[in-house]
């Protein structure tokens, strides 16, 4: 399989296997405006997409395992819509 369908102001920075979301492994891709997690070991789950403008802090750390080596801790901003 190739690389995910990136947007036209859009570049791949990074790709990594082996990145685990509650115990799921993805492969990982980080662009400039997104990060993009594929399900390449089962082929179960759809394409994963965070915005990079949603990320409110990132920090190394969090529950070291012996599935990786590094491990990130990270939050999201809450997007609020207001009504009229």
């Amino acid at each position: 399989m190739g690389d995910p369908e990136l947007r036209s102001d859009e570049k791949i920075l990074l790709r990594t296997p082996g990145v685990f979301v509650k115990s799921i492994a993805f492969e990982g891709y980080l662009t400039n405006k997104r990060i993009i997690l594929i399900d390449r070991v089962k082929n179960l789950l759809p394409q994963k997409e965070i915005q990079l403008v949603t990320i409110k802090d990132i920090e190394p750390g969090g529950k070291r395992d012996t599935r990786s080596d590094h491990n990130v801790v990270h939050s999201w901003q809450k997007t609020v819509k207001h009504g009229r």
